[in-house]
């Protein structure tokens, strides 16, 4: 089997493994939930009919019944936190697959390591990969997707507004995580600085409430640039 053929096996695999997670995670936030209520449901049976509360696990039996009945009667709560899962888990999915893809790229340019990175040869191959990527990825996703595309002397062939969708979800993400889903000016000025529409966009508004993401097709938009990447980079392979 030519490397060719090898390399290009490589590559489809990370991008089956990225569909495989990525459709996982579509549907795995909701099951978890359901699931982990269901056996909660049923221990809280089984101790009734034993017969062993005392006051505190009367409590924390009420305050469940109460927090579970909110969350039936109020669905579009939990839909929301559903969609919030899904732009944190996708993103961080996606960056996985580039993270890999990165890896795979500096095994087949050995010298990049060398000449560019300029690691001890004293470093375990492994490690001097581990630590040129992680370089990589300390930026921000736009200027991440542009090293790989500039070191590898590749061309994803991603548009304009694919790579300002993907920026928008990475921001997104990190409110998420670290603002409690709200914009601050922080956000609006890093889109402003790479040149994204913030007429619609406010400080104090909810990233729940953004038009630009539309949660229904998140999963269907990182396939499909997942694809787009695997494809030219299998190109680029045959070249």
């Amino acid at each position: 089997m030519s490397e060719s053929i090898k390399n290009t096996i490589y590559f489809k695999t990370i991008n089956d493994e990225f569909i495989a997670n990525i459709k996982l995670i579509q549907t795995l936030g909701l099951k978890c939930f359901i699931s982990e209520n269901i056996c909660l449901r049923r221990s809280l049976q089984e101790l009734s009919e034993y017969g062993i509360f005392d006051e505190l696990m009367d409590k924390n039996i009420n305050d469940y019944v109460k927090l579970n009945n909110e969350i039936e009667n109020y669905p579009k709560i939990f839909n929301e936190w559903l969609n919030e899962k899904l732009i944190i888990d996708s993103y961080e999915a996606f960056e996985l697959f580039l993270y890999e893809n990165t890896k795979l790229h500096f095994k087949l340019h050995p010298d990049l390591l060398q000449k560019k990175y300029k690691f001890s040869n004293e470093i375990n191959n492994e490690e001097i990969i581990e630590k040129a990527t992680n370089n990589i990825f300390l930026k921000n996703i736009k200027d991440i997707i542009s090293q790989i595309e500039n070191d590898f002397s590749l061309n994803f062939l991603l548009t304009e507004i694919e790579i300002d969708k993907i920026y928008l979800i990475s921001l997104s993400r990190n409110a998420l995580i670290h603002n409690k889903g709200n914009i601050d000016q922080i956000f609006i000025t890093k889109l402003e600085k790479n040149g994204i529409d913030i007429t619609n966009i406010k400080v104090g508004q909810k990233i729940m409430s953004l038009k630009d993401i539309d949660y229904g097709s998140i999963i269907l938009f990182f396939m499909e640039i997942a694809d787009k990447i695997t494809g030219n980079i299998i190109k680029s392979l045959r070249n």
